[in-house]
């Protein structure tokens, strides 16, 4: 199984081609929203309990109209591949299932802050926030105990998402990454 994390993890960065500079404490991200230091009495209760792709049209987006257009994180990369995993969800093993869904509601709960107004942000910060969320989602969710199998539809169901990315957001994620080996 080492083996096979080792080798993922090579084919990981062969594909993205970066190197890492993200340090292990930025992977700790609040569970969930009680964890939080912000005023949940601001934001919308139905916003408070992430956990469907719809969170994403109805929370985040309503909270930034604003950023409407190709390039807002919300739709165009949230909403949109939240939704992939779903569809793709049963090409995932039994465990891969359950790390999907916990992928989802630790990148959604990572975004709540942000919908309280008081602490709004540009439209590229806040798609930069959401990006620097992915790689600690991922590995605290238990990413580094998937098998090979789930590591490889991971990589096909977010490929597309790289085209979207800076530089520095994929070398953040790698490196979030690299904290499996």
């Amino acid at each position: 199984m080492r083996v096979e994390m080792i080798a993922s993890y090579w084919l990981l960065i062969a594909i993205l081609g970066q190197e890492l500079i993200l340090t292990k404490s930025q992977t700790n991200l609040p569970a969930s929203p009680q964890e939080t230091d912000y005023e949940m009495d601001r934001i919308e209760e139905s916003c408070q309990k992430p956990g469907n792709c719809s969170w994403y049209s109805l929370c985040l987006e309503k909270s930034y109209p604003n950023c409407a257009n190709s390039e807002n994180y919300a739709i165009s990369y949230g909403l949109h591949f939240c939704d992939r995993y779903a569809e793709r969800l049963d090409r995932f093993s039994d465990s891969g299932q359950k790390w999907v869904g916990r992928v989802q509601e630790c990148l959604q709960v990572a975004l709540i802050p942000y919908l309280n107004k008081d602490n709004r942000l540009s439209c590229e910060r806040l798609k930069e926030k959401a990006f620097y969320t992915h790689a600690p989602c991922y590995v605290n969710s238990g990413f580094c105990k998937l098998g090979i199998r789930d590591w490889f539809e991971m990589l096909v169901t977010v490929a597309p998402a790289y085209k979207m990315a800076t530089k520095k957001m994929m070398k953040a994620t790698i490196e979030g990454l690299r904290l499996c080996v």
